[in-house]
């Protein structure tokens, strides 16, 4: 990092996206800092900063009441997405996977994927949002480990159902 990136004050990062702008971090941490130091902030495991000042955005606050493990930048170059383990994120009950505007840090309307466990690792790619994590179904539909969903509505599609299972000892 940049000698002017934003402390993390408490806790860990495990991921990283850049969104215009702006970079969004992601973890299980409580407490942020400028790099000049000043006030240190609450920020419940998502903040955001400008990636060329590092000057920590303080309207971008989601509050996820549990980890956030994965970030990308939506294609808008508007939003982001968050995935972990959160039940609460932007003000608003959404399971493990949230679509957040990068100006405010609130849900962005007409985007649901209720999740039913832990997301791990998200991929954007030609219009397709992929999901990978612990979970066994997303919006009611049979998911074991690995989903597609429209990047715009959550909607599980059924391109890709390859259901991964633990191996038994």
């Amino acid at each position: 990092p940049a000698d002017f990136t934003p402390h993390v004050l408490d806790g860990e990062v495990w991921s990283v996206a850049q969104v215009g702008s702006k970079m969004v971090l992601g973890g299980a941490y409580t407490r942020a800092q400028n790099a000049s130091g000043g006030t240190i902030l609450t920020r419940n495991r998502i903040l955001a900063f400008n990636r060329t000042t590092g000057v920590l955005d303080t309207v971008f606050n989601p509050n996820a009441n549990g980890t956030v493990r994965a970030l990308i930048g939506a294609a808008d170059g508007q939003s982001v997405y968050a995935g972990g383990q959160f039940t609460v994120i932007g003000g608003a009950g959404i399971n493990r996977l949230a679509r957040l505007n990068i100006n405010t840090g609130l849900p962005v309307p007409g985007f649901s994927a209720n999740v039913n466990n832990v997301v791990w690792d998200l991929k954007l790619v030609n219009n397709r949002l992929f999901v990978a994590g612990a979970f066994t179904a997303i919006n009611g539909v049979s998911r074991q480990g690995l989903a597609e969903l429209d990047p715009a509505t959550g909607a599980v599609r059924n391109t890709v159902n390859v259901p991964f299972t633990k191996a038994k000892a």
